[in-house]
């Protein structure tokens, strides 16, 4: 049996996933750890589940407190 997605969840899906932020400035060139990235919602971004792909990798801009990490 095939199930579908509720029309109701279909709305709160998108509130419900979680994203990786920063937790400090980042400044372009510094790496991404443990401590200055955060998981929180909503999930428009890169999901928690790539959390360790991202650490250590370097930061090809420069994000505020509260940004969504993007990889562009």
């Amino acid at each position: 049996e095939l199930k579908k997605l509720q029309k109701v969840k279909k709305k709160n899906i998108f509130a419900a996933k979680k994203s990786i932020y920063a937790n400090q400035k980042i400044n372009k060139g510094d790496l991404f750890t443990k401590d200055n990235l955060i998981i929180k919602r909503p999930g428009n971004g890169i999901p928690p589940t790539q959390w360790l792909k991202i650490i250590g990798k370097k930061s090809k801009r420069t994000f505020s407190f509260n940004d969504l990490i993007t990889l562009k």
